[in-house]
């Protein structure tokens, strides 16, 4: 099993997966129809000419930094990721750059989201 590093930064927006491990503070929005339709409006908005790409289940990616030249990580490694989750709102609902360091999973053991878009980045892209 490899381990590869990547950053992930806002780079991510999927439709349909949310993070397990949100912070205490936010709300539970889970039953709020308004807060989903506008999650869902911003994220048909979202344009190819910025740089975003469009993968199955949803999944809205774009590279921030890097080229994608480097070693690309299978759903079989292990991943070390800086990475931050927001809402459209910005409000930030997880960030290993909050706790100053990144974390290490299996591909495999992570959302659905991330098996399908790290894959796609080399090891230190953003």
């Amino acid at each position: 099993m490899r381990t590869t590093f990547i950053a992930l930064g806002a780079a991510f927006a999927a439709v349909g997966f949310y993070a397990a491990t949100a912070q205490d503070e936010a709300p539970d929005r889970s039953n709020d129809l308004a807060w989903h339709s506008a999650q869902q409006a911003y994220l048909g908005g979202l344009e190819a000419a910025d740089g975003w790409h469009w993968m199955e289940g949803g999944l809205r990616w774009r590279l921030l930094e890097g080229d994608r030249s480097g070693a690309r990580p299978s759903v079989a490694d292990e991943v070390t990721v800086h990475y931050e989750g927001r809402f459209i709102d910005g409000a930030v609902f997880d960030s290993s750059y909050e706790r100053g360091e990144p974390a290490t999973f299996p591909l495999g053991r992570l959302i659905p989201a991330w098996q399908l878009a790290i894959p796609e980045m080399g090891v230190g892209d953003t």
